[in-house]
């Protein structure tokens, strides 16, 4: 069974951690998937695969682990590079829209702190449902 963890820009360094902390075969694959909006793209989700691809590249060059990304991995990185912003650009998505629609714009600033968390949720998958069995906790340092 492998294991997804859940990754978000408030656990993604620790995500990027745990996914190369994990023992792999000679060639590691690793997916990233957003979770859309009713099957169509998502800003939000592309941005923080940008995110969480940046920090697995930045750790895996730190401890020599070769990285090949493929073309949706790249676009999201190079998408990430044009929105500086991450709240703004959280903001004008029509995730952010809703928010204002349901009168909890304030939870764009809570979504967006990059990094604040050492959580990352683990979920295993069975053969026809999943659940979530543990949630991992990683010490700072």
């Amino acid at each position: 069974m492998t294991p997804l963890l859940v990754g978000c820009l408030l656990n993604a360094r620790a995500c990027a951690e745990e996914v190369l902390r994990k023992p792999s075969h000679s060639v590691p694959t690793w997916a990233f998937v957003c979770a859309g909006e009713h099957g169509r793209f998502a800003l939000e989700d592309a941005l923080t695969a940008g995110v969480l691809l940046e920090r697995l590249l930045e750790l895996a060059a730190a401890q020599g682990v070769p990285c090949r990304l493929s073309d949706s991995a790249e676009v999201a990185i190079r998408l990430r590079w044009t929105y500086p912003d991450l709240v703004a650009a959280f903001r004008g998505s029509s995730v952010g829209q809703l928010l204002r629609d349901i009168d909890a714009e304030e939870d764009v600033e809570l979504c967006c702190q990059v990094d604040s968390s050492r959580t990352v949720p683990v979920v295993h998958v069975g053969f026809a449902t999943f659940q979530v069995r543990r949630v991992a906790r990683f010490r700072d340092g």
